[in-house]
């Protein structure tokens, strides 16, 4: 399969994830209220966001697979997007005080991309066609995937950083609702996953930056889901309240942090193969990582667990949700942010020094940010204070940072490779 219909088929899929998250149609009724998915039942909503983030994900692992796969796999996607677009589009024609709305059409237009990608013709090129002999897709070279990476990024921060500043919750057309106080925490995720996506755009500072925003993507989610919260307590209340745009953009930038998070890591393994020999890409043997750099690697991981599953504010009239107590819509982003970083603890020791420098600090940034929710947050919650989680968070990004300074400076040690490998 081309790089090319391999790249159009990921861009179909993040169209129809858009389309799904939108109204299927508009409705004067007031029997048949319409509107998207974050005003729908909670089953309907679960089913919608599954469906948008399995769309571009699904899409992005198909590159590892066989052509056979990867285009059998698109159509797959493809019909079930039309399944579901298809009957919402019909509704919108053909019944009475129903009206077509932009969301089936979007997802029928990702739909189509992405059979039709699947029937694109395979390169001719001589590698290609030894690549296609062999069953394996033919992946763009590190710098095109890198220059992907920094444009998804660069998007799903534009998508955060309005969706922090537009209302997530109306009265009227004229009337905002109260909006989330984590939307600066959002603000300043976007920023930093802007700028990670535009250090992507450099030669030589985005070998480093790759690994930084593999693990910082998950910032989005952490502060996104806190943000998403107060529409669908606005939604259940009821009372004239509506999500607002920024729900939304919101929504997006969730779905695109972790697209970006996909095409990240297929940088790094396509990096991997590309200055690594494959048989020796971590040496004769697993990388043994020196007594300095473990301690505070475990010390952070066990800190984590605490930072992202206990309140890190506490307030007379505030119950913040957390993992291990009253759970909701932001626990799922704090339990997302917890595996990313349990998950940077555990390959940092096997990755070359820099790059585990990167991860971690990644990492850091993620566990600052949630130690930052309280300065962010604090000013909009009456009598908040710091909670066990803040001091556990503080902890947690002050032992990961040790980490990257010790990792960068050389503390992970792997066996020497065997005559002719590339270190």
């Amino acid at each position: 399969m081309s790089r090319a219909g391999l790249i159009f088929g990921m861009f179909a899929a993040v169209v129809a994830g858009v389309g799904v998250m939108m109204a299927p149609f508009t409705s004067t009724d007031a029997f048949l209220p319409a509107g998207s998915a974050f005003e729908s039942p909670g089953l309907v909503l679960a089913g919608s966001l599954l469906l948008a983030f399995a769309l571009p994900v699904a899409t992005v692992l198909l590159a590892g697979s066989g052509t056979a796969v990867a285009r059998g796999g698109l159509l797959g996607l493809g019909v079930t997007a039309a399944v579901v677009g298809l009957p919402n589009l019909v509704s919108g024609l053909s019944l009475p005080g129903v009206r077509l709305a932009a969301g089936p059409i979007l997802v029928l237009v990702g739909a189509a991309g992405m059979i039709a990608a699947a029937f694109l013709p395979t390169a001719t090129t001589p590698d290609a066609a030894q690549d296609d002999e062999a069953g394996e897709i033919t992946l763009p070279g590190i710098r095109r995937l890198r220059i992907v990476t920094g444009v998804l990024a660069v998007l799903t921060s534009a998508a955060a950083i309005v969706g922090a500043l537009t209302p997530q919750v109306v009265i009227t057309e004229t009337l905002n609702g109260p909006q989330s106080p984590s939307r600066s925490a959002l603000l300043v995720a976007g920023l930093l996953v802007g700028l990670l996506g535009l250090v992507m755009f450099t030669a030589g500072p985005a070998a480093y930056a790759r690994p930084a925003l593999s693990v910082a993507w998950v910032t989005i989610p952490l502060a996104g889901t806190a943000v998403l919260t107060m529409a669908v307590t606005a939604t259940e209340l009821g009372a004239g309240l509506t999500p607002g745009p920024g729900v939304l953009w919101t929504a997006l930038a969730i779905v695109g942090s972790a697209i970006t998070a996909c095409c990240s890591v297929v940088a790094g393994m396509v990096e991997r193969d590309e200055t690594t020999d494959p048989a020796t890409a971590f040496g004769d043997g697993p990388a043994l990582p020196g007594a300095d750099l473990l301690t505070p690697l475990v010390a952070a991981g066990i800190l984590a667990i605490g930072a992202f599953g206990t309140p890190s504010i506490l307030a007379p009239d505030y119950v913040e949700p957390a993992l291990w107590s009253s759970f909701g819509t932001p626990s799922w982003g704090l339990l997302v942010a917890l595996l990313t970083v349990l998950g940077a603890c555990v390959l940092a020791p096997r990755c070359r020094p820099a790059r585990a420098a990167a991860l971690l600090a990644g990492a850091a940034c993620v566990a600052g940010l949630r130690a930052a929710e309280l300065p962010l947050v604090g000013d909009e919650i009456a009598g908040a204070h710091a909670g066990l989680g803040w001091w556990l968070a503080l902890g947690c990004a002050l032992a990961l940072v040790i980490a990257a300074v010790l990792a960068a400076r050389g503390s992970i040690h792997t066996p020497k490779p065997r005559s002719g490998s590339i270190r």
